[in-house]
């Protein structure tokens, strides 16, 4: 008689692509079924929460405008809790069909000019690093990086690292080499600016 070759506490056979209590069963919808089977999957799914959350969804702009993906998200978007959000980000304007959620105001958009930091933040964001700059510097990196924050914090923490700045904004790279002294020093860019700052070990 063969013996079983089951692990304990694996799946038995019977229980092979049972779908779990509660949602509803999947069979390959298209179009209107398909948007009717996403409000009703992520109605359950989010009312099994418990407690607020955010799902980020990244590079959105990467699905193809044809994709029913952009479809199932819209559903889900509709689906999410008064007490929760969804934070996408994307390189180009929302979907056609995320219209609606504008219009009610259940969506915001936040664009470039929202998310760059002023001359203000990026010397608290630079300061908040252990690397306080003089305020010729904060102005020379504001103009420079046009308050982009990522590119902020990737050159002070190669500086910490190695004195050595270097930052690409499109088609421009701004390198720069710094010298220590006691805990300060002095950095001269590519474009010829020069100035004080604290470098950290």
């Amino acid at each position: 008689m063969r013996g079983s070759t089951a692990r304990p506490g694996a799946p038995s056979p019977g229980s092979r692509g049972r779908r779990a209590r509660g949602f509803p069963a999947f069979a390959a919808p298209e179009g209107a079924e398909l948007a009717a089977f996403a409000r009703k999957f992520f109605r359950h799914l989010f009312s099994r929460a418990k407690g607020p959350f955010a799902p980020v969804l990244d590079n959105l702009h990467a699905v193809p405008a044809e994709s029913a993906l952009l479809q199932v998200i819209e559903a889900a978007i509709g689906q999410i809790p008064k007490q929760s959000c969804v934070i996408v980000t994307s390189r180009v304007d929302p979907p056609v069909g995320f219209a609606r959620f504008r219009v009610t105001g259940e969506m915001v958009c936040l664009g470039w000019d929202s998310l760059r930091v002023d001359a203000g933040e990026l010397a608290q964001i630079a300061l908040l690093r252990g690397q306080p700059l003089a305020a010729e510097a904060v102005s020379q990196l504001h103009e420079r990086t046009q308050g982009w924050a990522a590119g902020l914090v990737l050159m002070l923490e190669h500086a910490k690292l190695s004195g050595r700045f270097q930052l690409q904004y499109g088609a421009e790279v701004l390198t720069g080499e710094a010298t220590r002294g006691q805990g300060a020093g002095s950095c001269t860019f590519s474009n010829g600016a020069r100035y004080k700052l604290h470098i950290g070990s």
